[in-house]
């Protein structure tokens, strides 16, 4: 069973634990924070597909004739980013920014390997895609198992066990409030040859090129304070050398000459700016939606019935708006939703996955609000399973008062 509130109550635990120090940034910033990475991280996450890439293999004859290996070639990071089917960011990565690096880490059974980084400010297309951010920096990496044995492709349930958090840090700003989750951030994965390609993308950290900036990649979900130390006095990150779990640190190779400290100090004020007007607008909607436990309470009992099986308990009191069949995908049945309210129209993708149903069932729940802020309605996205690798998605819309 996929609920989307359940599953943001639980990434919300795990962002705070991550977020707990000596230190911690205020309550407002911790939401702020959590919101942009879950917006951001599902956007990308849920894209993710798996791709057959041909890659040429150099044969290597042993003398005896009696074994044949293989040399795996890697893809550079253009590469990878043309195999995730992201045209501009391959092209940037072609491009004059560019830095190809090219360095090794290990800890314990992996090898991580920082391929190069670049941004997309010289790129002027008038045809970029929505996936492309042109003042964005662009960093890939390639995650590996010493010992030859291949990563999970993404369409595999053991992906899903696997955590890495991939993020820039940046002298002086305390790491565990900027990083890829509060800087716009996401990622895109592919598995090719067994070997894990990683392109992560975030705010454009160039401007802070006077200071040493960091690549931090852990077997983490989120940032993990206990994984680096900072020093307040001079602002340096490294590595917490007690830690057991992965922790590896990269320094970025960038261009001192491009930092624009008058860009930086603006940047950070309209960061910080935006963290105060979300905080503000979250307890402005928790003032102003009284009847959000009559909505939590349905949505439970909705959720509670599709898992028992009891579709029509379930959808009962709601209308319904549209009925699809999907036919199972790399893994997944995949919805794209169109909604509108009086904010405008919204669109999105869901996704659905064989191993969450429940009696045959599973279902997303969304929250519906009125332009005062107050929940107005629920609206129940109910897959049932055929059986035949195909299952009937139908888009249910019910009416929530606080009276209920």
């Amino acid at each position: 069973m996929r609920d989307n509130r359940r599953s943001d109550d639980r990434l919300e635990e795990l962002m705070k634990a991550a977020l707990t120090s000596n230190m911690e940034p205020d309550e407002e910033v911790n939401r702020r924070i959590l919101r942009k990475w879950k917006e951001n991280l599902a956007m990308r996450k849920q894209k993710r597909k798996t791709l057959q890439i041909a890659v040429a293999a150099v044969a290597c004859v042993m003398l005896t004739g009696v074994t044949v290996g293989a040399t795996v070639r890697y893809m550079n990071a253009a590469e990878a980013a043309d195999a995730m089917g992201n045209e501009e960011i391959a092209e940037a990565f072609r491009g004059e920014d560019a830095v190809s690096v090219g360095e090794v880490q290990e800890w314990g059974d992996y090898r991580v390997t920082l391929l190069g980084i670049t941004t997309g400010e010289k790129l002027i297309h008038s045809d970029l895609s929505e996936d492309f951010t042109p003042d964005s920096t662009y960093a890939a990496v390639t995650i590996e198992r010493l010992d030859g044995t291949a990563m999970p492709s993404t369409s595999d349930d053991a992906y899903g066990e696997m955590s890495f958090f991939v993020s820039p840090l940046i002298q002086g700003l305390t790491p565990w409030q900027y990083n890829i989750a509060s800087m716009n951030g996401g990622y895109s994965d592919i598995v090719d040859n067994g070997i894990l390609y990683r392109i992560i993308e975030c705010d454009d950290v160039m401007m802070f090129a006077d200071r040493t900036i960091y690549l931090c990649v852990s077997n983490t979900t989120f940032y993990e304070n206990a994984a680096y130390n900072y020093d307040e006095a001079t602002g340096l990150i490294s590595q917490n050398a007690g830690y057991d779990g992965m922790n590896l640190l990269f320094t970025l190779p960038f261009d001192a000459s491009r930092a624009d400290s008058a860009a930086a100090e603006a940047y950070l004020r309209a960061l910080e700016e935006s963290w105060s007007a979300d905080s503000a607008d979250d307890e402005s909607m928790e003032e102003e939606t009284p009847d959000m436990a009559a909505a939590e309470a349905e949505a439970d009992q909705i959720l509670e019935a599709v898992s028992e099986g009891k579709k029509e308990e379930a959808v009962n009191g709601a209308n319904l708006l549209d009925t699809e069949t999907l036919a199972l995908s790399d893994g997944h049945y995949e919805y794209d939703y169109r909604t509108s309210d009086e904010d405008g129209e919204s669109d999105g993708i869901c996704y659905f996955y064989p191993e969450d149903f429940v009696n045959g069932f599973d279902a997303m729940i969304c929250y519906n609000f009125d332009n005062e802020g107050a929940v107005k309605g629920l609206t129940i996205m109910l897959v049932q399973d055929n059986g035949d690798n195909t299952a009937v998605l139908e888009v249910w819309e019910k009416e929530i008062t606080a009276q209920q």
